[in-house]
């Protein structure tokens, strides 16, 4: 997605380029969403019960991307669909392929990082 030889994305490259990756292999870029949704989830459950709670949320990603965390208590809210508390495997992936495919900006995964 990288437009130049930087070797980093910035967020207009993020943008223009994740419709471009779905159109082109969209299967292959939401297995790598799961799996990427894996591995953050074994970073973010420190009481290793396989959820995230909203601490845990808040925590997570107050301390690497610096989200607000009462933005972020706004986006656990929305992500929690079950209304149950916490968030599953499945309410993350979820979420998150619709951070990177959904164009309404009030669909649940647009979330994630709280109100942008």
């Amino acid at each position: 997605m990288a437009a130049d030889s930087s070797g980093s994305v910035n967020v207009s490259e993020f943008v223009a380029g994740m419709p471009k990756a779905l159109g082109n292999d969209r299967q292959g870029v939401l297995e790598r969403l799961t799996a990427m949704v894996a591995g953050w989830m074994d970073i973010a459950d420190t009481d290793g019960n396989g959820l995230i709670d909203e601490a845990e949320y808040v925590t997570m990603f107050s301390k690497t991307v610096g989200a607000s965390p009462a933005d972020l208590k706004v986006a656990f809210a929305k992500l929690d669909r079950d209304g149950n508390g916490t968030l599953d495997r499945e309410e993350i992936r979820r979420a998150t392929e619709e951070y990177g495919t959904s164009e309404d900006p009030q669909a649940p995964g647009n979330w994630v990082l709280g109100p942008l």
